[in-house]
């Protein structure tokens, strides 16, 4: 009966990242994961045997164990390729940390795009850099610049997730996060 159908999937549990403002340590104390085959096989059999080509994530994030995404996504990008009918492409949206050029090479975007992830949720929080630092996000404006740049380049829309407010935010602050 629904117009989209898509299954939430959960790749792993707990985050990589200890933010000042969340509580999922207290849920899950450590980050655990699945293997991307693994992931991919789940969806590969929901597809197949439901019809279902839209999934998402239900993690804190999707690229926590970048080893683990980086085959996730390739296995996804390489399934979508050998699909002429775009019906029939996975496709998929998450919760995702910006991570450095070195980290996030554009090789991984291009293959974020392929692997058909149609919106990424980012928990930037602040424009700031030193209120992401003192919340411990741990990217800077370079950081960010780049995986904004990325993603439009390769078509990938993203969600910014912001916090209005921040405890130690000043009135300069807030002029700069007005600026940006």
């Amino acid at each position: 009966l629904y117009r989209l159908k898509k299954v939430n999937i959960l790749g792993s549990r707990g985050c990589v990242r200890e933010c000042t403002f969340c509580d999922i340590h207290e849920h899950w104390p450590k980050f655990q994961w699945r293997s991307g085959a693994n992931i991919f096989e789940e969806m590969k059999y929901q597809r197949e045997k439901y019809g279902i080509n839209y999934f998402s994530f239900a993690d804190s994030l999707v690229n926590g164990n970048q080893r683990e995404y980086r085959d996730l996504i390739q296995r996804l990008a390489d399934y979508n390729q050998a699909k002429t009918d775009p019906d029939d492409k996975i496709n998929w949206t998450g919760a995702f940390i910006v991570r450095p050029a070195d980290q996030m090479k554009e090789r991984d975007w291009e293959l974020t795009a392929a692997s058909g992830a149609v919106m990424l949720s980012v928990g930037v929080e602040s424009f700031v850099e030193h209120i992401r630092y003192h919340i411990k996000k741990k990217f800077s404006n370079a950081d960010l610049d780049y995986a904004l740049q990325m993603a439009q380049k390769h078509n990938v829309s993203m969600q910014l997730l912001m916090i209005v407010g921040y405890v130690t935010e000043t009135q300069e602050d807030h002029e700069q996060q007005k600026q940006w």
